[in-house]
């Protein structure tokens, strides 16, 4: 029997590819992520550049019914 995974695996594995788009542009989904947090500034939700894996993990939480920090910050504080 396969073991059950959590339905915020299950939608992150959906986004495996999202990446950064060189030059000029930036990815929507990324921008989408970006857009979760609210204490990031307006001009670093809308940029690809800006580093997006807390905001990444915090969007897809919050898609599963799950709570997240609301941080752009991977670590404490």
């Amino acid at each position: 029997m396969q073991p059950i995974e959590p339905p915020w695996l299950i939608s992150a594995r959906r986004e495996l590819g999202v990446k950064e788009i060189p030059g000029p542009g930036d990815h929507p989904r990324i921008v989408e992520y970006l857009q979760t947090v609210d204490t990031l500034p307006a001009n670093l939700q809308g940029n690809d550049e800006t580093a997006w894996c807390s905001a990444f993990v915090g969007w897809n939480m919050e898609t599963q019914g799950f709570p997240s920090t609301e941080k752009a910050n991977a670590g404490p504080g």
